[in-house]
């Protein structure tokens, strides 16, 4: 065994280090045989796997940590797009109850009523307004509206069933 060998600078190597100890013996120039004993007496092995296991709980924290940035920042992000989505479809109700009470035969009315209404229901799911149907006053009036007077030609009657 050579003299002046760097114990705890050999040592730090191994616990910290991918190496075996025959690669770090070798490297410092020690005999495996020497490294070995020593390992095996100051408990290396373990004191590699503790800080193995360390190392490995502050990579998952760490990954954790940012996951949840992530979803906080993809959370927002999917919370812009319902809302410009949401309003996608509030104009499209908006312009299919425009066309219903435009329309002349009461096909055209149902198909653009059925239309409004899909659009109003995707509306509310997107933005959240299932409990809060009085949030676009515009709309709901568009809609009692449309109820009171029916066609805006007068030509057309509403049937009732």
């Amino acid at each position: 065994m050579r003299q002046g060998t760097d114990w705890e600078k050999l040592k730090l190597e191994y616990v910290h280090g991918a190496d075996r100890l025959r690669d770090v013996a070798e490297r410092y120039g020690v005999t495996y045989r020497a490294v070995k004993r020593r390992s095996a007496a100051e408990g290396w092995v373990e004191q590699r796997r503790e800080y193995r296991e360390r190392q490995a709980a502050r990579r998952a924290e760490a990954a954790e940590i940012e996951a949840q940035k992530l979803a906080v920042a993809d959370g927002a992000t999917i919370a812009q797009q319902n809302d410009r989505l949401g309003e996608e479809f509030y104009q499209l109700a908006l312009m299919q109850v425009i066309a219903a009470r435009n329309a002349l035969k009461p096909s055209e009315i149902q198909i653009h009523a059925i239309t409004a209404g899909i659009a109003t229901d995707k509306w509310r799911l997107l933005t959240e307004q299932a409990t809060n149907r009085y949030a676009h006053s515009d709309w709901w009036e568009g809609i009692e509206e449309l109820e009171n007077e029916g066609p805006s030609d007068p030509d057309i009657t509403r049937t009732t069933a």
